[in-house]
């Protein structure tokens, strides 16, 4: 009976060398796969931090380029009224001197 036991104990000493070198190696490639997830995980999240950086920078770009396209319209406004007002005047003017001539 002991060597039954012992054959059977025999035989299936190799098939458990065999799993357990296979579980290794799956371990091995897990471990691998789960390193160059976390390499690119990294690497999304530095990219992300970029592209908040330069939206960010865009953001300011176009609040600058508002308030000067603001201030550009208030003295366009200004102008033309200025111009509106002087023109009643100056066509008054015209016409005082072509009278008196």
């Amino acid at each position: 009976m002991n060597q039954r036991i012992d054959a059977l104990q025999a035989a299936a000493a190799p098939r458990q060398e065999v799993n357990v070198d296979d579980a290794r190696q799956a371990i091995a490639a897990l471990q691998q796969a789960t390193k160059e997830l976390q390499t690119a995980q990294q690497k999304q999240a530095e990219q992300v931090a970029d592209l908040q950086r330069r939206i960010a920078a865009e953001q300011g770009e176009r609040k600058l380029l508002s308030d000067q396209l603001g201030s550009v319209s208030a003295r366009v406004d200004a102008l033309a009224s200025s111009n509106a007002d002087a023109s009643p005047t100056a066509q008054q003017s015209q016409k005082n001197r072509r009278t008196t001539r």
